[in-house]
């Protein structure tokens, strides 16, 4: 277990936030309960998966919290994602405006349109089969890469969890477009597989457990876009979820405006 430095510090602003209300209201022991909250937040960014949760070898998502597969989609598949979110923006110049564009999420509203809604299905199914058990889209976006934004994900971090800290959330990364030159990087923490790098190629799959995998994307040149879904075991927030998932949606946007071209 180690802190991760993002976590960190929007632990410490919060506590800071919390503080400095309770002093301005004048409530007392807000000491203790400011204590209290910094204990949870102390919870809250020690909470990672333990090693012996799945296989190292041989397995769909391995005990770093990994997975990749080559050739992951059948031929006709891969050309309707291709189709569907590549070609029919290629003639406008850049592919996409900004580096992140959000497709939807089952829970709000639904996704932007029924292609949408029918590609995330057909994915969802196949990886529940692969894994052994159901699995939930928490959502769905496009991230794309040309060179002309900042790449706000290329030092190591983990994935937060927006769930409960015994739910397994899973970000699946479709890489459909990809002529950057680009390099995924993680360090191997329960297999001893020391760190591990590799270039990004079309049709593959990456699968990054949340909260587990150490990681990091070294993009070079050229345009890259990837189908991002994100999936979980089950819907459950609990305290560690509703943390975490308030900042990551506020986190999202901000990122978001600060990668537009």
């Amino acid at each position: 277990m180690h802190f991760e430095v993002r976590n960190v510090v929007v632990s410490s602003i919060i506590v800071l936030l919390v503080f400095l209300i309770l002093k301005t209201l004048q409530i007392k022991n807000n000491f203790l309960l400011t204590t209290i909250l910094v204990l949870v937040l102390l919870h809250v960014n020690l909470s990672q998966p333990a090693c012996g949760q799945h296989m190292c070898n041989g397995a769909f998502l391995n005990d770093d919290g990994f997975g990749y597969y080559k050739n992951y989609f059948p031929e006709d598949v891969f050309k309707l994602l291709q189709s569907e979110y590549v070609n029919k923006n290629t003639p406008k110049g850049k592919m996409y405006p900004n580096n992140t564009t959000f497709l939807g999420n089952p829970k709000r509203g639904g996704y932007i349109d029924t292609n949408t809604e029918k590609i995330i299905e057909y994915i969802r199914n196949r990886l529940s089969e692969s894994y052994g058990q159901t699995l939930y889209v928490d959502y769905a976006f496009l991230r794309y890469y040309n060179g002309s934004s900042l790449n706000p994900f290329e030092n190591f971090h983990y994935d937060s969890s927006h769930y409960d800290s015994d739910v397994v959330q899973i970000r699946s990364l479709f890489n459909i477009y990809d002529k950057s030159d680009g390099t995924f990087t993680y360090e191997s923490e329960c297999c001893n597989n020391g760190t591990k790098t590799f270039y990004t190629e079309e049709n593959t799959l990456a699968l990054i457990q949340a909260n587990k995998l150490r990681h990091k994307y070294n993009y070079i040149k050229g345009e890259r876009l990837v189908l991002v879904v994100d999936l979980v075991s089950s819907y459950k927030r609990g305290i560690y979820g509703n943390v975490w998932g308030t900042w990551d949606y506020i986190w999202d946007r901000i990122q978001k405006s600060l990668t537009s071209f």
